[in-house]
């Protein structure tokens, strides 16, 4: 891909950094050292349904 490519979502991870994320989002927004990453707020966001896409 090109650098160019990065805006509209290239992203390089590794299966773990994914699993970790993850994690970190089903623990709440806390990592595994304890640090808050997201407020309770944004993680509630991510889970809320905001448009519904029908079954084509």
């Amino acid at each position: 891909m090109p650098r160019s490519a990065g805006p509209y979502g290239r992203g390089i991870a590794t299966a773990g950094d994914v699993a970790r994320l993850a994690r970190m989002h089903l623990d709440g927004g806390v990592a595994e050292d304890g640090t808050r990453v997201l407020s309770e707020e944004t993680v509630a966001s991510m889970r809320r349904r905001v448009v519904d896409s029908p079954d084509k």
